[in-house]
Order: C-alpha cells, then structure tokens, then sequence
C-alpha cells in the first residue's frame, strides 16, 4: 500500500523497533522509521513474530509492554508530525494505532484516516472496545477492507460515520503463472503429482488444524498428494503434532518462513491453494485474507472459507471455491473435486487471474486511496 500510494504522495511509515532492525531506511520510494519503545531491544517482543494478540499469549509478561508501547508510539508520532510537517496520518489498525492517530488529531490538529483491517473490530473486552468506538468515531475518515467489516463497524452503534470499503491489492505482475519453478515441484512431489499449499501465520484464526484433519479423505482419493505449510507461529508445534498423530508425516511438509520474494514461485508452483480461516474464540475476524489474491494471481486454484472478507477475494464458483469453517470433510471433498475436474481448475486459474488483475491491481487500488 505504502509503496503504490507513494507514486501520487510523499509516504513516511512508521513502525515499531525490533531487534536487528534499522531504525531508519528507505525501500523504493518509502521511508521508513522505527521507534524503540523498550530497553534492551531484545525485550521488545510485543509486535511482530505472529502478531501482538500471539505474542500476549505467548507470554504473559508482554501484557507490561502495552503501555511502553502505546506511549511511546504517541511521542514518535507527535515528532514525526512535527519534523515532517505531515499533512495526514493513515493509521493501519484501530488499536493502537487509530487511538493515536485521534490523539494526535486533538492535539496538534493533523487529520487521520483509520484503516480497519478486521483483527481488532471483534474485540470483546469491555475496556479495550469503548477506545475501539472512541477512535473510529471521532476519525476523518475510516476505511474498511470489506463490505463485512463495514457492517460490523455499523454494528458497534456508534453513529453515522462515514465510511469507505477500499480493499488490499497485489501487485499482479510480482505473482504471475510465469514463476512456476518445477525445482520446488520437484523437492515435494513427482511428475504431476497434486501439490497442495498453505501460507499464513499458524495461529488459531487461520484453522490450519482443520486442514491437515481433511488430508487423511483426501490421500484416500490422491494417495501421492502433498500439503506444503508455510509460515509460523504460536500452533507450529501443535500442528506438527497432529500430522504425527494422524501418520501423515510423509504426506505434511511444514517449511517455517520463507523469504517473501520466493513466495511467488511457490504459489505458481503448486495446484491449490487452502486457506481454512475461521473466527476464533477471541472475535479476531478475517479482514481481506491478501493470501487469496496472491494465489489467484499465480495461476493457483483457490479454496476459502466463507467468513469475514475471504468472499470479497475468493467469489465461489467463479474465481475459487469456498467451504464452511471448521469444517473439514468440505475441505476434502472440494479439493478432490478439483483434482477431479481438469476443466474446473483450467477456469478458475484463469477466471481467478482475471478477477485480481481488473479488481485487486494495486494499480487499481491506489487510485482509489487517493
């Protein structure tokens, strides 16, 4: 987004630190910044890694550094604002990045946009949801990835409040058919044996387990199929041990993270992409699931579940398939049903291409955000 909006503005984005992370650099047309908000840096451990709701449960002890981190994003931004003269702040997730960006707002008079990308408008804790209604009610502007978080802002009773659906993008010439590497094909699977793909955090929202609980239905029908599971997080080693659990070893490739500029060919290189979302205990909705269009754009056949934004992507029928969540005999037999249908995946990779490059282009999204 930062990088396709900077073609029409000048774009700052600010970041909390890391360990081992630059505090100041430039990518593309993009400068970056990055606020330290503990000392010693090896104890920021609050974002990234899964994310801060994976991190606090990950360790109790990361709840201490909310407040560090609330304050001292406040004064990076209040500096930047200043130093920069900034005319607009864009602020990507209500908390607590929308709390600042109002904050800022009252103090030093600067308009902001919140960015609502799903994860934080099913917050159920009473506290943490009143600032949750205070920031997106007193925002110029909020923009809603999809017409389903639209309408679960619109639930919050907070008032008229004017609000766009402006989805993510991609960029359709960065994932394209063209990156098939039959290297990876070849590190996985035989010949034109069906490789099948996962790539997210592994993390209770993304309802991984519920994928490698179809694949045992559908080695009956494929017995040479194989699942790839990218990424990590706070399930990677529950899952590892369902897969031992269900003997599906040979069958269950879990390759960690992997360099994001690699991603491309392994989305061209595989025959379906599975993304089994669901909506966890937490309310921690699905925004866009960017995933889905990365996929399509690479010429990968798609299957989704049916929640939060993932129907926005993946339009059944036409440019994917979509299943219930949690339910993993549907996985299953869309899958197969896929392997079945030659003429079904030759449509849908094509249908599904279509559908991100005249739709999703961040060509096309840019416009719109300006």
């Amino acid at each position: 987004m930062a990088q396709a909006l900077s073609r029409y503005f000048k774009v700052i984005v600010l970041v909390p630190h890391a360990k081992g992370a630059k505090k100041k650099e430039t990518w593309g047309n993009v400068e970056i910044r990055r606020f330290s908000y503990f000392m010693p840096y090896k104890w920021q451990r609050l974002c990234y890694d899964g994310g801060i709701y994976a991190n606090l449960l990950r360790h109790k002890l990361n709840y201490l550094l909310i407040p560090f981190l609330f304050l001292f994003e406040m004064i990076a931004v209040a500096r930047l604002i200043k130093k920069e003269n900034i005319d607009l702040l864009y602020a990507n997730f209500i908390l607590p990045q929308g709390f600042v960006g109002v904050m800022m707002k009252r103090f030093i008079k600067v308009p902001v946009i919140i960015n609502v990308l799903g994860g934080d408008i099913g917050i159920t804790n009473p506290i943490l949801r009143y600032f949750v209604k205070y920031s997106l009610k007193r925002a110029d502007q909020v923009v809603a990835l999809t017409t389903a978080i639209r309408d679960e802002i619109h639930k919050l009773g907070i008032g008229a409040i004017d609000i766009s659906v402006v989805p993510l993008g991609v960029y359709s010439d960065l994932f394209s058919p063209e990156f098939r590497d039959e290297k990876i094909r070849q590190k996985y699977v035989m010949n034109n044996d069906p490789l099948l793909l996962f790539v997210g955090r592994l993390v209770e929202k993304k309802g991984v387990a519920y994928l490698v609980k179809a694949f045992p239905e559908i080695l009956e029908h494929f017995k040479t199929a194989k699942l790839l599971i990218i990424g990590n997080g706070l399930l990677a080693d529950d899952l590892k041990r369902l897969t031992r659990d269900l003997k599906l070893s040979d069958s269950v490739y879990f390759e960690g993270d992997i360099d994001n500029k690699k991603l491309p060919q392994y989305y061209a290189s595989a025959d379906i992409f599975i993304g089994p979302s669901v909506i966890p205990e937490s309310g921690d909705l699905e925004g866009q699931g960017v995933v889905f269009l990365e996929a399509m754009a690479s010429g990968c056949c798609t299957i989704g579940t049916n929640i939060g934004g993932i129907p926005m992507s993946v339009v059944h029928e036409k440019s994917g398939l979509l299943v219930e969540q949690k339910n993993s005999n549907q996985i299953s037999q869309a899958v197969i049903r896929m392997l079945k249908d030659s003429e079904l995946r030759t449509r849908l990779k094509k249908d599904g291409r279509t559908h991100v490059v005249n739709n999703f282009d961040w060509l096309v999204i840019a416009k719109r955000y300006k």
